[in-house]
């Protein structure tokens, strides 16, 4: 069943733009491509601070209605094989943590002594290309499913399009026959900074949507997802990345864990 076409896609775009507060409401102009030699200008300019990477922590502060306090947050990612984010609040220690690998999720509780694991099928209904897009997304960065990270090289597989006169929303090559879910960009002008990022069902409802801001040389995350029904938000301030990552020791459970759903290791 056809669960998109582009004039939909085009509206979507557009009530994304709208409900993030992009432009004003009352603006109705479809939004206008850009020529290539636009977007190659555009693209080298915002990817101009892609640099390689293999190791990389960040440290920062999470906080959420969740969650019953702050509580820092350190992560510590290999490229395209490994995230783990560790939770530690005052006089506890760490609370609680998350690994992702290439075929799955495991989401610890230390206060409730109970985990949940989760296939890489559910992580992906989440999170749009799985591992490798969640790095880019904690970084800043824009992804192409099934192509990686933007770049010049790879640019012909997203159209860009110019919505008022501060707003560029980066639509990257979606299957629009089948799709029950598209994902998007804003790019702020005239920086040509990462905005925000979207996923929206065939409704237009965001499903997830990251926020982001500076933070004196950090980064700020405001995030909202909506899972089975429930929506969940929270705010991730990060100090700047660094490369000589000291590696976070894995996860083991050990006798007095008890493997539970992810509602239960929800539950403090």
């Amino acid at each position: 069943m056809k669960l998109f076409s582009m004039n939909k896609a085009l509206s979507i775009i557009l009530s994304v733009v709208f409900a993030f507060g992009m432009i004003p409401a009352k603006a109705q102009d479809d939004p206008a491509p850009l020529n290539k030699d636009q977007k190659k200008e555009v693209v080298a300019a915002l990817t101009a601070d892609y640099t390689p990477w293999k190791t990389m922590s960040m440290s920062g502060k999470l906080s959420s209605a969740m969650l019953p306090l702050s509580v820092t947050t350190k992560i510590y990612m290999e490229k395209d094989e490994l995230v783990v984010i560790s939770l530690s609040a005052i006089f506890v220690g760490e609370a609680a943590r998350i690994e992702i690998d290439k075929e799955k999720a495991i989401i610890v509780n230390k206060m409730s002594n109970r985990y949940t694991t989760l296939e890489m099928v559910d992580i992906e209904n989440m999170c749009p290309g799985g591992l490798s897009a969640l790095q880019d997304l904690l970084l800043r960065r824009v992804f192409i499913l099934n192509s990686g990270e933007l770049s010049t090289r790879n640019m012909d597989k997203m159209e860009l399009y110019e919505v008022g006169g501060n707003c560029l929303v980066a639509f990257p090559d979606q299957d629009l026959e089948t799709a029950e879910f598209l994902y998007m960009y804003t790019l702020g002008m005239p920086d040509l900074t990462l905005d925000t990022f979207s996923v929206v069902d065939s409704e237009g409802e965001e499903v997830v949507e990251i926020n982001y801001a500076g933070n004196k040389g950090g980064l700020t995350l405001d995030m909202g997802m909506q899972m089975r029904g429930k929506r969940m938000e929270a705010t991730l301030k990060l100090n700047a990345p660094d490369r000589v990552a000291k590696p976070i020791e894995r996860f083991v459970p050990g006798k007095k864990y008890e493997e539970t759903s992810l509602r239960g290791v929800m539950s403090f």
